[in-house]
């Protein structure tokens, strides 16, 4: 048997990512809550599928030149960066850096949508 993906959750909003956490559990993944500060460690000691999800306060540009830096210099499968009224500026930044922005409030389906096709592309 295989294990569950993992999903590195760095979410400044501790009531979301709790939220998260036990939803993404539930669905069958494996859950890290890590700080932002914690992640460069975290990335460099992968084993198996990992996505990483970040979540971002508003206008703030630090955690999309981490998702940037993370999703180049580690084997992570995908970066998600969670994030409120993206610019046009920071929406074209994101797509050339490979990494997926879904907007806060998460609704419907879909940041499992990005985890399911993300992991399904690395099978």
């Amino acid at each position: 048997m295989t294990a569950p993906p993992t999903i590195l959750l760095a979410e400044p909003d501790e009531a979301l990512a709790a939220s998260l956490r036990f939803t993404l559990e539930l669905q069958g993944h494996r859950v890290t809550l890590l700080s932002t500060a914690d992640l460069p460690q975290a990335c460099r000691e992968l084993s198996g599928p990992t996505c990483l999800v970040l979540g971002e306060r508003p206008r703030s540009t630090e955690m999309l030149d981490l998702a940037a830096y993370l999703s180049h210099a580690s084997s992570l499968i995908a970066v998600i960066v969670l994030t409120t009224y993206p610019s046009r500026a920071t929406r074209k930044r994101a797509h050339r850096c490979g990494v997926t922005l879904i907007e806060k409030p998460l609704l419907g389906e879909t940041l499992n949508e990005a985890l399911r096709a993300s992991f399904a592309a690395e099978i």
